[in-house]
């Protein structure tokens, strides 16, 4: 007679809190998404998707179809997956959040695995309770970003490298999977390139001293990385042309330097040690954790005893790999990265990392602490961890329950959803012929998404005193982040409100013009004959941005009021920026004198630019009289943190005898 198979008591406990996490881990990660909106960067990221859907290519399609976009800073491996999710489940804000679920769920199974092969089971549990419960994981790991998809390759790398480490059977199989690993994480996001050094430094120990793989599996994962950035450099190649596709990777690798803190484009704390207290606070701020829990949370994992790492070292170099991956996420978020991108969005996969090695480090403590203790007190130790797993347990899935609920509260998330498809309904069914414009940077990149239209930008529209079919949209982001610059856009405007939400909105444009007219009470204001923005500031202007050291940027159109009192000439100094920004050759500078063409200067280089020219007998003699400034193109700062619509730079324009 067969007997049962003896479960333990402590299997048996295992099984039964597992039961109870998986569920409301999977839950919770799928109610997220379905009362969650997209991020405004998220829907920009789904313009991708769709028109990859739709053959249109890797392209966003805001005002003009933008193959490549640089503000499009998440890859491949994410969109390619959205498109075929959309293919199969249509297109809504939950489809295109249902591969940010598959993957934040992979990440918990690959983090349980991971913590499994180097502590116990029990510990791996712990491990997806706490990335699970990772403040503002469901914020950043889901809503269209990247960065949960890009930890995803970086862990199930770290997984294979364990077996690779252990002579595993299938060592070539095992190669290629980490190499694919490695280079579907870093197109999906550059920041992933940050566990490379610590691989590195492990290749070449292993390769002098080691020698516990072979040399011919590394190269195996070296090409294997290559494999998925090389497919899309080469589409990204026939698709650009040379030229284009060097012009791209110029603004792009110099993007990627400035974001990273490499090169200083972003505002940035002068010194290194108040830098550093600063991004600590933040980082407190953003993961709203007390400063001294946050900073025995940073320190304890190197409280490890050196003597336990070498020995680590010499056995397998994966923790060794997650010890100094977390170091270098922190030294770079803390040290380097620029204050203005200092964003939670850009540590939370190092917090999660630094999640792994402490609870590593923990175990590492208790194998010491267990070594010393006699057999009883283990004993009663190992029933004391039970209870409190169990109790663990319990409380992740209140917490979680609670979680979601407070998060639907918070956000009064039925009312909102309701707010912006009432607004996207509205906007679908507007005739074809209907243009919809954000302004710049803010083009209602989620209005967009949910009524399924291009959009195009406001300030690119020929200013005239009739418009047909014109709408200009807005959605809180906007109105939180740029309200002055929606209000100058509804001041230049004759409109009417069609709809309005709590912050999403449509406009009807019947008018559009440059900017606001200056009002009478300025025209009679204390003007100057000269504005120097090198000396001083000065108000009575349109068009240009607030004055930062002893220059104003201009929008592509800026006006500036000034005295006239009988001189004869218009002098003008103006700066324009690296040539590469305006994508030609050549731009054109319009000068207008009280609304009188006067001027067209041709362009084809960078640097400062001063003129003079005599005025014309039409030009009044005195008076209040305003130079209108024009140029034909853009400026592209290549920044996705500079919303700005840059054109040029005004140093001084005024009326000289």
């Amino acid at each position: 007679m067969n007997k049962e198979p003896h479960v333990s008591f402590y299997d048996y406990s295992f099984g039964l809190i597992v039961s109870i996490i998986v569920p409301a881990l999977i839950y919770t990660a799928f109610a997220q998404a379905y009362y969650s909106f997209l991020s405004f960067d998220g829907a920009m990221n789904m313009q991708v998707a769709h028109n990859i859907l739709d053959s249109v290519g890797f392209a966003t399609t805001y005002n003009h179809i933008i193959y490549f976009d640089h503000k499009v800073q998440t890859g491949a491996p994410l969109l390619l997956l959205n498109s075929l999710i959309f293919k199969a489940f249509g297109i809504s804000s939950f489809t295109a959040q249902l591969p940010n679920v598959f993957y934040f769920l992979g990440c918990a199974c690959l983090i349980y695995f991971l913590l499994v092969k180097l502590t116990n089971r029990w510990l791996g549990l712990l491990g997806v309770v706490a990335f699970a419960t990772t403040p503002n994981v469901f914020k950043f790991g889901l809503k269209g970003y990247g960065e949960i998809v890009a930890l995803f390759f970086m862990l199930a790398a770290l997984v294979l490298y364990t077996q690779l480490e252990k002579n595993s059977v299938r060592p070539i199989l095992l190669s290629l999977g980490i190499g694919l690993m490695l280079g579907l994480g870093f197109l999906t996001k550059t920041v992933a390139l940050i566990i490379a050094p610590a691989l590195t430094v492990a290749t070449f120990l292993d390769l002098l001293c080691f020698k516990r793989i072979r040399p011919k599996y590394h190269l195996i994962v070296l090409l294997a990385a290559t494999l998925p950035l090389l497919s899309f450099e080469l589409y990204k190649l026939g698709a650009m042309g040379s030229t284009d596709y060097r012009l791209w990777w110029s603004h792009e690798f110099s993007n990627i330097t400035a974001q990273a803190g490499i090169t200083h484009r972003f505002s940035d704390t002068n010194s290194l040690s108040a830098k550093t207290i600063k991004h600590f606070e933040i980082l407190g701020d953003q993961f709203t954790t007390n400063l001294c829990v946050l900073g025995i949370f940073l320190l304890l994992p190197y409280l490890m005893p050196l003597y336990r790492l070498k020995k680590y070292l010499s056995a397998s170099f994966t923790i060794p790999v997650i010890y100094f991956t977390s170091a270098t996420y922190f030294v770079w978020w803390l040290c380097i990265t620029p204050t203005s991108k200092a964003w939670g969005r850009r540590i939370i996969n190092g917090y999660i990392i630094h999640e792994i090695l402490t609870i590593i480090t923990l175990y590492i403590f208790a194998k010491i602490i267990k070594a010393a203790l006699s057999e009883k007190t283990n004993r009663t130790l190992t029933i004391f961890t039970s209870f409190l797993a169990y109790t663990l347990a319990i409380v992740f899935a209140l917490v979680a329950s609670n979680n979601l609920s407070n998060f639907k509260m918070a956000n009064s998330i039925e009312e909102k959803k309701a707010d912006a498809d009432a607004v996207a309904a509205k906007i679908k069914s507007l005739p074809a012929s209907a243009r919809v414009c954000g302004t710049g940077w803010w083009q209602a990149s989620v209005l967009s998404f949910l009524s399924n239209r291009m959009f195009y930008d406001i300030s690119e529209i020929p200013p005239s005193n009739k418009i047909d079919n014109l709408y200009f949209a807005t959605d809180p982001e906007a109105w939180l982040a740029a309200k002055e610059e929606l209000h100058e856009v509804l001041d230049k405007t004759g409109n009417e409100v069609v709809i309005s939400k709590n912050g999403y909105a449509l406009y009807k444009i019947k008018r559009l013009y440059p900017f606001a007219p200056f009002t009478e009470e300025e025209k009679h204001a204390h003007l100057l004959q000269i504005a120097d923005f090198t000396k001083s500031d000065y108000q009575y202007v349109r068009g240009l941005y607030e004055h930062e050291e002893g220059l104003r940027w201009s929008r592509q159109k800026s006006a500036v009021l000034l005295q006239k009192s009988g001189q004869k000439n218009l002098v003008l100094r103006i700066q324009i920026p690296d040539m590469t920004g305006y994508h030609t050759n050549v731009v054109h500078l319009q000068v207008a004198v009280d609304g009188i063409r006067y001027r067209d200067i041709k362009i084809d280089r960078s640097g400062e630019f001063t003129a003079s020219f005599p005025l014309d007998h039409g030009i009044r003699a005195t008076g209040p009289t305003i130079v209108y400034l024009a140029l034909d193109k853009k400026w592209d700062p290549h920044s996705a943190s500079d919303t700005r619509q840059l054109s040029f730079i005004l140093k001084s324009v005024g009326f000289t005898s």
